[in-house]
């Protein structure tokens, strides 16, 4: 108890468990933002949505790390993810950052320790991702222009521009605060998972490829990918940048997830330019949003496979050390992309036994997700220890056995991606 209240530096159990959450933090966040693409009504009220079912991971979270520092982290590694998925903005930056700011100040000034005090971080926190809707209302022209650039429908656009007000923004943050009135159920949640706990396994590392890339190249091109994907530019460009992504991948042994891949671009784009436009309204004013940003993210999520499939977490590790990124972030992040594989492979097993119990409605969201919080737990706990163990906090410099050196096939690679990049921004 006094380590608690005295010693207020992130350690390694501590940046551990920030990553975990984190995971699942985000995967909730992510899922309201493809259901947020069927209409503008759910699109507008997405950010309100992520606030009410997202509060659990977020208050489990400040529960066990009640330290400065924790709050920052989980939205920094969101941010990070989002980027590196194409999906991030210069006005969602602003909003994420100055909300977890005003967060960590109001848990700073309840000690860390009160639950009203974290209740209202977690309101604060949660208006970051107002950030998405908001230049439908401050910025209403300017938006409106840039999604009919995009391709959107006139009804779409239409039926945006009618919910687009300051009334819409001021209705998002009533619901942004109700998540408040849920810290009952929030709190039950809590203790449950302090008291109990199950196992997670970890999913092992990716085969051997033919093909290999330093992860610092690998890192490099998916910041490429993003500029490209953030700049406007013909259908051919497009077309071309993800045919040489995916043969990229095709080289490094992904044969199968550039199969899926290459097919769900071929569907958006069928959708988009001869479904959508020969279909019934309704299904353009509803659909054509997700295929556009799916198109969009495309290149980035090739370039995330590719790192996700090939690259070890301790090789990802050794990279950001090298650009000196600092401990406190790598390991958070580290834990957070190894935490994806086994948060997938832990809910089918939840999800099949509540097959086998026939749970069903609403009842399934609260069994989903309180083992879910309960076994993010026990895996946080197992994890730290083995951690501890191997000198995590060990404050003396790390080293690797891992030596990188960037090869010929990095700098044709890096050079090909800025050629793109290049094309994209021109003709844009």
């Amino acid at each position: 108890m006094s380590e608690v209240s005295t010693d207020k530096k992130l350690k390694g159990k501590d940046l551990i468990t920030i990553g975990i959450f984190s995971a699942i933090y985000f995967v909730i966040n992510f899922a309201f933002m493809l259901l947020g693409g069927i209409h503008p009504v759910l699109w507008m009220l997405m950010p309100g949505f992520i606030a009410v079912f997202a509060g659990i991971p977020f208050m489990l979270m400040v529960a066990k790390v009640q330290k400065p520092g924790a709050v920052f982290l989980m939205g920094l590694i969101t941010a990070l993810i989002y980027f590196a998925t194409g999906q991030f903005t210069l006005v969602i930056l602003i909003s994420m950052a100055s909300t977890c700011i005003l967060a960590e100040v109001v848990r700073m000034v309840t000690k860390y320790n009160s639950f009203k005090g974290n209740s209202i971080a977690y309101v604060i926190f949660s208006l970051g991702m107002v950030g998405s809707p908001f230049p439908s209302g401050c910025l209403r022209p300017y938006f409106l222009a840039q999604i009919t650039e995009q391709g959107m429908p006139a009804d779409y656009v239409a039926a945006v521009e009618a919910l687009s007000s300051n009334a819409m923004l001021i209705v998002l943050l009533l619901l942004q605060s109700s998540v408040y009135h849920r810290r009952i159920y929030c709190q039950r949640s809590v203790q449950k998972a302090l008291c109990k706990g199950r196992n997670c396994v970890m999913n092992g590392e990716g085969k051997k490829h033919t093909l290999r890339f330093d992860p610092r190249t690998e890192l490099l091109l998916l910041v490429l990918a993003n500029i490209v994907a953030f700049t406007q530019h013909s259908v051919w460009v497009e077309i071309t940048w993800v045919i040489f992504l995916l043969l990229l991948i095709v080289a490094c042994g992904c044969q199968k997830s550039a199969g899926k891949l290459a097919i769900a671009f071929g569907i958006c784009l069928a959708l988009q330019y001869y479904v959508f436009p020969n279909g019934p309204k309704i299904l353009a004013s509803s659909f054509t949003i997700i295929v556009s940003y799916a198109r969009k993210i495309f290149p980035c999520l090739i370039v995330g496979t590719m790192v996700l499939q090939k690259t070890p977490v301790r090789e990802l590790m050794v990279a950001l050390r090298k650009w000196h990124i600092t401990q406190g972030l790598i390991i958070p992040l580290s834990v957070t992309v190894r935490y994806f594989p086994a948060l997938k492979e832990e809910t089918g097993y939840i999800r099949d036994a509540m097959k086998l119990r026939n749970i069903h409605g609403v009842q399934k969201i609260e069994c989903l997700l309180v083992p879910t919080m309960i076994s993010a737990t026990t895996t946080a706990e197992e994890l730290s220890a083995a951690a501890v163990t191997r000198g995590i906090e060990n404050p003396a410099p790390k080293t690797s056995m891992i030596e990188m050196k960037l090869g010929v096939q990095d700098f044709l690679c890096l050079a090909a991606g800025l050629i793109f990049c290049v094309i994209s921004i021109t003709v844009g």
